[in-house]
């Protein structure tokens, strides 16, 4: 006899929430470490605005996995916030802006363009 399992919506919301908490408790540490320079003077809460607005710009572009995602955040920290919009980055909206392209495919593209490394 096979049992069933159920998430109710509260259960799925407090994983939801857990795992975006952990995104951000993560990707914070991850950006500090390998940007410690860019990143020296940005505030804990600075810092948290930054990976939100990433998430939710990257989220325009199709750019939803989260290793993606980090990426992209990756290039806001590297490149500046408005990297994908700015004019002197023409190659990111060369990227970006193709339809039909799936997000991970960007970030392919966009890391065989311009190669993130480690600040020393």
């Amino acid at each position: 006899m096979q049992k069933t399992f159920i998430i109710k919506n509260e259960q799925l919301k407090v994983l939801s929430n857990h795992l975006l908490k952990s995104f951000y408790t993560d990707t914070e540490q991850f950006l500090r470490k390998k940007f410690p320079v860019s990143t020296k003077t940005i505030t804990a809460s600075e810092m948290r605005s930054i990976i939100e607005k990433g998430i939710e710009k990257a989220a325009d572009y199709n750019i939803i996995e989260r290793t993606d995602t980090r990426y992209f955040l990756e290039y806001m920290i590297k490149l500046g916030i408005d990297f994908d919009t700015n004019p002197s980055n023409q190659w990111v909206d060369d990227i970006l802006n193709i339809r039909n392209l799936a997000g991970s495919e960007k970030i392919k593209r966009m890391l065989r363009a311009y190669s993130l490394t480690n600040e020393r």
